[in-house]
């Protein structure tokens, strides 16, 4: 269960603020005796800050083209290396870095420690852009690695996995 989108909070600055309100305004019922809340974040664990700044650069690109409509682009870092930004676009790309935690182990366990303490949460739900399957599949597989995560079975025949998160202290 999540906390109800809260009007004006898809902006990830004030996140917390809302997070502190529905905790207070929250009103036990059967089904849910106490508030509980995730934080949703694109996310990316990469082996070297190489890789991880290559990542970052597809998900910059690759956001903003949904802000201009482009939903079904699925850039490669290749075509999308010497892109160059407008300063609007910039703008843009720096927003959307707040929304997001890319690097190699210790700083995105870092990051995303530090994210589920500032909302109070002890969930976090992850999105992954990747210009490539093994690219995302290798960033769940040091998430896993990171927070000790047991893996399951394939959930289809793609590179998505069962996890059992335990919460996050």
């Amino acid at each position: 269960a999540g906390a109800p989108l809260v009007p004006g909070t898809k902006d990830p600055v004030g996140g917390p603020e809302a997070m502190n309100e529905y905790r207070k305004r929250f009103k036990a019922s059967e089904g849910l005796t106490q508030p509980q809340g995730s934080v949703g974040i694109f996310a990316f664990c990469a082996d070297t800050e190489e890789k991880a700044a290559q990542v970052q650069a597809v998900m910059d690109y690759r956001l903003l083209s949904i802000l201009k409509g482009k939903m079904d682009e699925a850039p490669s870092y290749q075509s999308i290396k010497s892109y160059q930004y407008s300063s609007e676009e910039l703008r843009h790309v720096q927003y959307n870095r707040k929304r997001m935690i890319v690097g190699t182990r210790d700083t995105v366990k870092a990051n995303m420690l530090a994210l589920a303490r500032t909302f109070a949460v002890e969930e976090l739900v992850l999105a992954t852009f990747a210009d490539t399957n093994e690219d995302r599949l290798r960033s769940y597989e040091l998430l896993a690695e990171i927070f000790d995560l047991k893996t399951g079975a394939p959930a289809r025949a793609s590179s998505r996995r069962n996890c059992a998160f335990p919460p996050i202290t």
